[in-house]
C-alpha cells in the first residue's frame, strides 16, 4: 500500500496537479490486478480443474452431455446447454472444435495455437463464474462403483430443479 500512498503524494504535489480523473486512471494502470474479485478467481479456477478432470477422466469415444445448474444461464451457455459431445484425446491429430472435447480444451485458458476463432465448448468452464457441468451422455457406461439408480437420480434432479439466478457475474457472461 506504500506504492498507492506514494502515487497520492505525488498527485498532490505535482504543479499544476492532474485532475481527479488523471489520478484514477493512474491508480487503475498501476493497481488493477489488486482489485480482482478473488472468489470469484479461485471459484473459476477450481471448477475448472474439476471439469477439466472430469473430461480427462473419461476414455476416448465415450459421450458427455452438457448441463446447467442455473436458470436463466448466459446466452452462450443456454446455446450448449443438453448437447452431446464425443471425448477424444488431447494429442489426437484430428479434433473436431465444434463436435468434440479434450483435456485441456478451455475457452478460460487459450494457448491452442490452432482454436479457430468463434464459439466452441471448452472441456472446462466457459466462462469466469460459469456454472455448467459434464455427465455421461445416456447410454454410456458408467464408472466402476457409480450406481446407475444414483446416476438416473442425478441426471433427473439436475434437469429439473435447476439453480435460480443468472450467471453470478453479469460482466464475465456472455450474454446478448
Amino acid at each position: 500500500m506504500l506504492a498507492v500512498r506514494a502515487m497520492i503524494i505525488d498527485h498532490l504535489q505535482s504543479n499544476p496537479p492532474p485532475t481527479v480523473a488523471q489520478l484514477g486512471r493512474s491508480l487503475f494502470d498501476n493497481f488493477a490486478t489488486l482489485n480482482l474479485d478473488w472468489a470469484l478467481v479461485a471459484q473459476t479456477e477450481i471448477g475448472e480443474c474439476q471439469l477439466q478432470g472430469f473430461i480427462g477422466g473419461q476414455k476416448p469415444g465415450v459421450w458427455v452431455k452438457r448441463v446447467e445448474a442455473l436458470q436463466n444461464e448466459c446466452s452462450y451457455c443456454e446455446a450448449i446447454k443438453g448437447r452431446t459431445y464425443q471425448v477424444v484425446a488431447s494429442d489426437s491429430s484430428n479434433k473436431d472444435w465444434q463436435t468434440q472435447v479434450w483435456l485441456g480444451k478451455s475457452r478460460i485458458h487459450p494457448g491452442a495455437t490452432d482454436a479457430p476463432v468463434g464459439d466452441w465448448p471448452s472441456a472446462g468452464l466457459q466462462h469466469p463464474g460459469c456454472r455448467g457441468s459434464w455427465t455421461l451422455a445416456r447410454g454410456q457406461t458408467l464408472p466402476t462403483g457409480v450406481s446407475r439408480e444414483f446416476a438416473a437420480w442425478l441426471e433427473e434432479l439436475l434437469e429439473a430443479r435447476p439453480i435460480g439466478g443468472a450467471c453470478p457475474n453479469g460482466r464475465f457472461c456472455n450474454r446478448s
